[in-house]
């Protein structure tokens, strides 16, 4: 188990990528992955290192980037994901994984760099979890861009579409607490659209495809309550807009 040194030993080491600003920030990038980090020690022990590869990539790849406030490191956010699933109990390791990178392809402009972020994300995670974050990632093509949430709804593998939807629908969660934040003209009531008239479609498709999965599998950590939770959760989120 790693002792709250070494803990600060790898904070500091993701800081370095794109150093908080505000001691707030600090604290709470090693509260995000102090909380991963026990998590992961005490339901799957064996992949710790994996999810601190993960960490640690997401923040290589997020380097520089911080969120709309100008001031808070962006891989906080993706940490705040994978914080939902830590504090729901939530016993599918890969989901984390996925919610630690999910942005990680989306948020590089450089196609190279784009092709290598995949290919590392596939060779240290395997396929599903380089599916899930490539489902997760908005298309460079408008017309493909346009169809973003309609080709999360059409993954033929139900398993993989569940687990997208779910990641996608907890990153809106996260991402929707912050909406006044949004600087850009339009760009917040912009996302409140989005939020009212897509989300709903989304868990509708997410409810029906947990119910095929629990039919087949009867596995609870993918009880068709789910998409209630998650549903409910957003919902009591977008009240205040």
């Amino acid at each position: 188990m790693m002792n709250r040194e070494e803990i600060s030993r790898f904070v500091d080491e993701v800081n370095s990528s794109t150093p908080c600003i505000k001691k707030e920030d600090y604290d709470r990038l090693f509260e995000l992955i102090n909380l991963i980090l026990l998590f992961f020690e005490k339901f799957f022990s064996d992949k710790v290192e994996k999810v601190k590869l993960a960490i640690r990539l997401s923040a290589e790849w997020h380097k520089g980037q911080r969120r709309a406030n100008d001031v808070t490191p962006y891989i906080i956010h993706p940490l705040e994901v994978a914080e939902f699933f830590v504090l729901w109990r939530f016993l599918i390791y890969e989901v984390l994984i996925i919610a630690v990178l999910h942005d990680t392809t989306e948020d590089e402009d450089n196609p190279r760099k784009r092709t290598v972020i995949r290919k590392t994300i596939k060779r240290h995670f395997g396929r599903f979890i380089a599916a899930a974050v490539e489902a997760l990632s908005k298309h460079r093509h408008p017309a493909l861009k346009a169809r973003y949430f309609f080709r999360m709804m059409e993954i033929e593998r139900l398993l993989l579409r569940a687990i997208v939807i779910i990641v996608k629908t907890v990153d809106r969660i996260v991402n929707a607490r912050s909406f006044d934040e949004l600087r850009e003209p339009g760009q917040k009531e912009k996302k409140i659209k989005e939020t009212r008239e897509i989300f709903p479609a989304l868990i509708k498709v997410l409810r029906e495809t947990l119910e095929k999965l629990y039919k087949k599998n009867r596995d609870g950590r993918l009880h068709p309550v789910l998409a209630s939770k998650l549903q409910t959760t957003l919902a009591e989120i977008m009240r205040r807009y």
